[in-house]
């Protein structure tokens, strides 16, 4: 085409980004009206009306949506007439015996660690709408927002054993820990005996693995500040990568149900707790859905022992388990034995 006259133009000539902007104004309302009622077809299909438009076909499947529902309330809540296939404290119990076992049997096998029962570790949930009134306790001068802390007890497959939540947000993890029911159990002289060796030591109390901040206590374990040799360092790295099953809870816990994902809204602490304690609960109802359980059988709770105790007997029993729980010799002793059987026990 002569650039030089404009009456040479050819519409058949060469298309270039120009013509779409330039082209007649019928052409180009016409292209969009055509779009249009394409779009207005297929709406009209998926109401369940007519139209002119192209037609597009749909495949049913049916999913049983509403058999699904039910069998979902007769198995896990149960009417007036039957009860629940499971029980009510199967997602929130604490470990058995036959818990206890399995979940040794899993550590040892996974990370190499006899005796170990989890990880512990605390997490915050920001809390957007705390009152002014309740900042001083609630909000740390890092964080944009107060928070409510939950200190949860994991094993490899990520069950939730124990869950503790509502702490003011101002606390470190040993307030809430002096504060957690994980040990009542304990000193109350009810928790399962499930001894493990190590070593060729005896233990009889499962320990759950920690980082710095938790006390030097029997039941807990924590690695080395500083690798001083090579044994060290090897045990270092287990315990660290091991420790991870409680970070990898909390964040498959805050991926599976964005509410906690996000800052809380509600302005009482009761409703936290509810939503918190119910998403815990429905994170353990999947796993045992998906086979993640450890224990399969039907025994979800201890026996309560048949011991009677006065006033006095309970008191001595307090001091003296409360003395074992905290016994700085046998956390040391754990923790070199471990470090031993792992390195007599290196497959690398």
């Amino acid at each position: 085409m002569d650039q030089n006259n404009l009456n040479d133009f050819d519409s058949t000539d060469t298309y270039d980004h120009y013509d779409a902007i330039f082209q007649p104004d019928y052409d180009r309302y016409m292209r969009d009206y055509e779009s249009y009622q394409h779009y207005v077809g297929l709406c009209e299909q998926e109401a369940g009306g007519s139209s002119d438009g192209p037609k597009r076909r749909r495949t049913y499947i049916y999913r049983e949506r509403e058999e699904a529902e039910q069998r979902l309330i007769d198995d896990y809540f149960g009417d007036d007439e039957y009860e629940p296939k499971y029980p009510e404290e199967k997602f929130r119990r604490r470990p058995t015996a036959t818990d206890i076992q399995k979940t040794y049997e899993l550590h040892e096998e996974k990370h190499g660690l006899p005796g170990m029962l989890g990880s512990i570790d605390c997490m915050h949930w920001d809390w957007k709408n705390c009152p002014k009134s309740l900042h001083g306790q609630f909000k740390r001068s890092t964080n944009k927002y107060p928070t409510l802390m939950l200190e949860a007890v994991a094993d490899q497959k990520l069950w939730i054993w124990h869950a503790y939540f509502g702490v003011p947000g101002a606390n470190n993890d040993l307030n809430v820990l002096y504060g957690s029911p994980l040990f009542d159990d304990e000193i109350a002289d009810i928790a399962p005996e499930c001894p493990f060796v190590v070593n060729g030591h005896t233990y009889r109390k499962c320990y759950y693995l920690a980082d710095g901040i938790y006390p030097a206590w029997s039941t807990f374990v924590k690695t080395f500040s500083v690798a001083r040799d090579e044994k060290t360092l090897k045990f270092k790295r287990v315990q660290e990568a091991a420790r991870k099953d409680i970070e990898r809870a909390f964040g498959v816990l805050q991926g599976r149900w964005g509410i906690i994902r996000q800052p809380a809204r509600a302005m009482q602490i009761n409703i936290l707790k509810r939503i918190m304690y119910c998403c815990i609960i429905l994170h353990n109802m999947i796993l045992e859905d998906e086979g993640f359980e450890v224990n399969l059988r039907d025994v979800f709770v201890n026996p309560a022992p048949n011991i009677v105790r006065d006033w006095v007997e309970r008191c001595d029993l307090h001091v003296r388990k409360t003395k074992e729980l905290r016994d700085r010799k046998t956390h040391i002793d754990l923790r070199q034995d471990l470090m031993e059987h792992l390195w007599n026990n290196d497959d690398e």
